[in-house]
């Protein structure tokens, strides 16, 4: 950054920031809240995964830092940034990064939605159990949309439908595992002007029996009952090949339920078959959508994308910044933490500049200013 010329916009993120209600006694604010947190953030995307390194950040850059963050009192120690993230409001954080980030690179439209669960293995709660978070996931967009912690006395069942109420889902496909194959949930979608495509499993034997009855009936008859929408495609290498073969129907007559699953059209089945060394494999996954199934190459594309979650958001975190190997738990330090690192996933991500993983950006970010400025400028 050249001095002010090419400084952090403080109407997008300081303004923002200054939202997040402040949760210590005025005579105890040494540090300015939007201070601490974007501190915090331009310290992560440099790669600094936890307090002791952001204080060691700061230190070492705090002249360039004191040409866009006021500062007053200097570098925040790392036991304020500990003690202060656990007590700010992490859903007031969220929203106001999440916020951020769609003035930076626009909210996403007509895109695939992902929700999936991740416990932070080494971060435990005084029950023992791992803090456990559902996140949402823009497939097209690349960014993460937002999160929402899974209570120790509840399930992902609970959770999903609290993250569904903070996201905007019209225009969008909604993709969730089996756990989120639920009516509720169908009609959360629906309702916010959504659709959706829930996996159904074993969890749901009722349901998984008729639907899986219905599929190899009409598989053994050849599809001739029935409206069936068949598409196929096959990928392959290093000796690897895979068959995909989806259906999707839209016959539900013989659905005692379906008028109870709010917008349902379409019933997708989808085949893989993978041949590797020799051996065969051969797996079968069931699903309703509120889409057609004349869109079945969009649903089938949508059943594998699903796991971009996996791959492109939880993975990342892992390998990028050792997620799972945070210890961080008290109060809201968790969620907040988990919070930054999202939205340092997502803007690494968008910044098209260098070709490489998330990982080796943030270190780039670290050493080149150029870099870290284009990074959070959304360039």
């Amino acid at each position: 950054m050249n001095g002010r010329d090419e400084q952090l916009d403080p109407v997008s993120i300081l303004a923002l920031l200054e939202q997040v209600p402040d949760p210590r006694i005025e005579r105890s604010r040494l540090h300015s809240l939007s201070d601490i947190v974007l501190l915090t953030l331009i310290a992560m995307i440099a790669g600094a995964d936890d307090w002791v390194s952001v204080q060691q950040y700061g230190e070492m850059n705090k002249t360039w830092l004191k040409e866009f963050l006021p500062l007053p009192h200097g570098i925040p120690s790392h036991d304020t940034l500990g003690r202060v993230f656990r007590l700010i409001d992490s859903t007031e954080l969220a929203a106001r990064l999440g916020a951020w980030l769609e003035r930076l690179h626009g909210a996403p439209k007509d895109d695939q939605i992902c929700i999936d669960g991740k416990a932070i293995r080494r971060a435990l709660k005084a029950s023992g159990s791992p803090v456990h978070v559902v996140n949402a996931w823009a497939t097209r967009a690349r960014m993460a949309l937002g999160q929402v912690e899974v209570d120790s006395k509840e399930n992902e069942i609970v959770a999903i439908p609290k993250l569904l109420g903070l996201l905007q889902l019209k225009g969008q496909l909604v993709s969730i595992d089996a756990i989120g194959c639920q009516r509720e949930i169908a009609g959360i979608i629906t309702e916010k002007g959504g659709d959706y495509l829930l996996r159904v499993k074993a969890n749901q034997p009722k349901l998984h029996e008729e639907m899986m009855e219905f599929f190899l009936d009409a598989e053994r008859d050849g599809f001739k009952s029935g409206t069936w929408h068949p598409i196929e495609d096959t990928d392959g290498d290093h000796g690897r090949i895979e068959i995909r073969r989806t259906w999707a129907c839209d016959e539900l007559s013989w659905f005692a339920d379906h008028a109870r699953w709010a917008g349902l059209k379409s019933v997708v089945v989808q085949r893989n078959t993978r041949e590797s060394r020799g051996k065969t494999s051969d797996s079968l996954n069931i699903y309703i959508s509120s889409r057609p199934a004349k869109e079945v190459e969009a649903l089938a594309r949508a059943a594998r994308g699903h796991w971009a979650v996996e791959n492109s958001l939880h993975w990342v975190l892992d390998m990028a910044f050792d997620e799972d190997w945070s210890r961080v738990r008290s109060d809201h330090a968790a969620l907040n933490l988990a919070a930054l690192r999202r939205v340092v996933v997502s803007v690494v991500r968008k910044n098209k500049t260098l070709k490489c993983g998330a990982a080796t950006k943030r270190k780039c970010a670290g050493w080149n200013r150029d870099y870290l400025t284009q990074v959070l400028l959304g360039r």
